[in-house]
């Protein structure tokens, strides 16, 4: 009889195993992914002792990290990333430095962890499950819903950012040195491969697949596309990077082809079965005696996480200028750690830099914050009303004020001015700064250390470093760009308020990090984050005076708030505006919608929503006419609340499915807009009829808004006062040519 390979004998038994265990976790409503490790924890710990030989496991365990970033690539996107808008940028940011500091404050202060397991614990920490929250969203039945959006945003640049922080931990942990230089050169490495891998596989790629296009069925562009990611991964590892870095690369490539959304199907099983195998062995690396030691530890870090990733999502979503309801809900969806913390643990053993009980005290984390989540998204509702009723009315007024709920077409010329001197300027400073630097260290140390050793020679080497870069360094931290532009932006809109700061914000943690890098290429990880402490109390106390500049004109916009509140209704505070949003749809062939006028469809009497775009092939129709008919395979964008669109979804739910056509790029796009009526507007004292916003811009008023937040029926003969807040729905040419008239002077 022929010895069957302990490979094969293994791969048979984690799939039994696993299938056994997705069966019985959905029969149970939970994640599958929970059931996977809990099978791989009972193998591991020899309760099932079927497996022929531990060792082999990480071998299917790093084909599965292969393929599981080969998908997330596929479900990446540069595009997306490109579109995620700033307030998902913003709140990641705010995620990521929040989550990150925490973990490695608490690893090196109460933990006594060394450096580098205090990084990858702050690393692991600070990313969520793209798995996890997209099936709790599915089965809440909320993926519509105008927060599901931004949550996934936050998500892709959560995955970008921890691919960056793979490649430099896998280094790091490699020269066992955090230098300034090795760090810097590194970040030049991985930025022209980068480079080099995209455009160069942009080119390629499409090319070779446009060539064979008619030779591709499933099974080839399977093949092809299997072959290109080992392709890649074997290239990334010869020139020094991760497997997993290739993979993604190539995934992110192909998600950008024609056939992208076919491979990416195609593939899809090829992930669920290497995905399977990777989660399993994530298991039974966890060694249950160290859970039982490390137990209070393990709850410790669970509610940090939760508590943690609750707080700063929040905080970063309500600063970038969304709603309070939108940054609890959004908030509530990200408390949990997902694959990429058993990716980075799993690399961080590979490389045996962290300490054994890291790994499973991670993955322990991970269950109890994945098996809590869909709990704390379905109390959402309850913590929004809680939070609601314990803030102070002024607060609630203002965080209601500040929020943008949608972005404004108001001053985008403008925007484009600001942000290109803006990054004009962080450009050419930071270049300065770190030139000056390498110049000083390469030319005049030598010198210095002819003469002078020991503190002498610290403390030298320090002010001449110092000295010249202290004005570019400077710069670039309080510099604010064009003050005219940044006075108009911030005086404009109090929807401009969150960008603007998170962009200052930016410019401060920049020079800060520019500096901590230096004093680490220069002395001792002490000696450098002190002299970081001592310069962010300097920035503190010369910014004082801007900052309470800035806290004055807060309390101006509070006070002018409150006395025009002081003759309404409290409840008025629960706006319903702010709270539209735009969905699409498609009409299926066998739709009861099929050649029906939109007058008899009754959309706004039945659902209250508004269709505002029908595109039809190559042909658009924005802002259609009451005898205007739906066909088949037509897409819809309409304009509701979640409530109202919820419905609308619910009651087609037989007949109407979401469109899968979310990246059509359409220079004629409809968006939903808000303009603020003032005296100096010719819409002033107008009627809704006179004021010509449908014959004359072609654009829908889908809702309006007096000035103390209270919602105003629709009418032709409606008069428009000062303060009142009009939402439309246009063209962004019609909606630019209208906003002349709200803000002609």
């Amino acid at each position: 009889m022929e010895h069957l390979n302990p490979m094969i004998y293994d791969l048979s038994i984690i799939l039994i195993l696993a299938g056994i265990t997705s069966v019985l976790f959905r029969i149970m409503k939970q994640p599958v992914v929970l059931g996977y490790i809990a099978v791989g924890m009972l193998a591991g710990s020899g309760f099932l002792p079927f497996f022929s030989n531990l060792n082999d496991i990480q071998v299917w365990a790093e084909i599965g990290i292969i393929f599981l970033l080969f998908t997330l690539g596929l479900e990446f996107s540069f595009k997306k990333l490109m579109k995620v808008g700033s307030s998902a940028v913003i709140a990641a940011i705010v995620i990521i430095a929040g989550m990150m500091s925490t973990g490695i404050a608490l690893a090196t202060f109460f933990l006594k962890w060394n450096l580098i397991n205090s990084l990858f614990l702050g690393g692991m920490l600070c990313m969520s499950s793209t798995t996890i929250i997209y099936k709790a969203f599915k089965d809440m039945g909320v993926l519509k819903r105008d927060y599901t959006t931004l949550v996934f945003g936050i998500l892709i640049v959560e995955d970008l950012f921890a691919i960056v922080l793979m490649v430099l931990l896998s280094t790091f942990a490699t020269h066992q040195s955090l230098e300034g230089k090795v760090v810097f050169e590194l970040l030049l490495k991985l930025i022209f491969f980068l480079i080099l891998w995209f455009f160069g596989g942009m080119y390629l790629v499409p090319t070779l697949l446009r060539k064979i296009k008619k030779y591709l069925n499933n099974e080839v562009l399977l093949i092809i596309s299997i072959a290109l990611c080992l392709f890649m991964v074997v290239f990334a590892n010869l020139v020094g990077f991760s497997s997993a870095l290739g993979a993604f690369i190539m995934g992110s490539i192909l998600t950008e082809t024609v056939e992208g959304e076919s491979i990416e199907k195609i593939t899809s099983s090829v992930k669920d079965l290497f995905g399977a195998i990777f989660f399993v062995s994530v298991g039974m690396m966890v060694d249950p005696e160290i859970l039982k030691s490390y137990g209070g530890l393990i709850l410790l870090l669970s509610a940090i996480v939760m508590i943690g990733q609750f707080t700063f999502s929040s905080l970063g979503i309500l600063l970038s200028g969304q709603r309070l309801d939108t940054a609890i809900k959004s908030g509530l969806s990200l408390t949990q750690i997902g694959e990429f913390a058993f990716i980075l643990a799993t690399v961080g053993i590979q490389l045996q830099v962290i300490k054994p009980e890291l790994y499973p005290i991670v993955v322990a984390v991970s269950v109890v914050t994945i098996f809590l989540t869909p709990f704390v998204m379905k109390s959402s509702d309850f913590v929004f009303s809680l939070i609601q009723r314990l803030l102070p009315e002024r607060w609630l007024l203002f965080i209601n004020r500040y929020s943008s709920g949608v972005d404004t077409q108001n001053n985008e010329n403008e925007w484009r001015r600001y942000l290109k001197i803006y990054f004009r300027q962080v450009l050419a400073y930071s270049i300065l700064t770190i030139g000056v630097f390498f110049v000083c260290k390469k030319y005049l140390f030598a010198v210095l250390e002819k003469y002078l050793s020991g503190f002498w020679l610290d403390i030298s080497e320090l002010l001449l470093v110092i000295i010249p870069i202290a004005p570019f360094l400077w710069a670039l931290a309080t510099n604010i760009g064009n003050k005219e532009i940044f006075s108009n932006l911030w005086d404009d809109s109090r929807f401009n308020h969150g960008k603007l700061v998170a962009l200052q914000l930016f410019r401060i943690l920049l020079a800060l990090g520019i500096f901590v890098g230096i004093m680490l290429n220069l002395f001792t990880y002490g000696f450098a984050f002190i002299s970081a402490a001592i310069l962010c109390l300097g920035l503190v106390i010369l910014f004082f005076k801007p900052l309470r500049s800035t806290l004055l004109h807060m309390e101006r916009i509070i006070a002018f708030n409150l006395r025009a509140k002081e003759n309404h209704n409290k409840k008025a505070l629960n706006w319903v505006s702010p709270k539209l949003h735009a969905a699409q749809f498609e009409v299926p062939q066998n739709s009861f919608l099929t050649g029906i006028y939109l007058y008899k469809a009754e959309f706004r009497k039945k659902y209250g929503i508004s269709i505002i775009s029908i595109v039809r092939g190559d042909e658009h129709i924005n802002i259609p006419n009451a005898r205007d008919q739906l066909f088949p395979f037509d897409i819809i964008s309409v304009v509701g609340t979640d409530e109202q669109i919820n419905h609308f979804s619910k009651a087609l739910e037989s007949s109407l499915k979401e469109s899968d056509d979310q990246r059509r790029e359409d220079q004629q796009e409809v968006i939903l807009s808000k303009f603020t009526v003032e005296p100096c507007s010719s819409f002033w004292h107008k009627t809704l009829k006179e004021s010509g916003i449908k014959d004359l811009y072609n654009s829908m008023l889908i809702a309006i808004e007096s000035a103390d937040g209270t919602a105003i029926p629709i009418s032709q003969d409606l008069i428009l006062n000062e303060g009142d807040l009009l939402w439309i729905a246009g063209e962004k040419q019609n909606l630019e040519a209208m906003k002349e008239e709200f803000c002609k002077k």
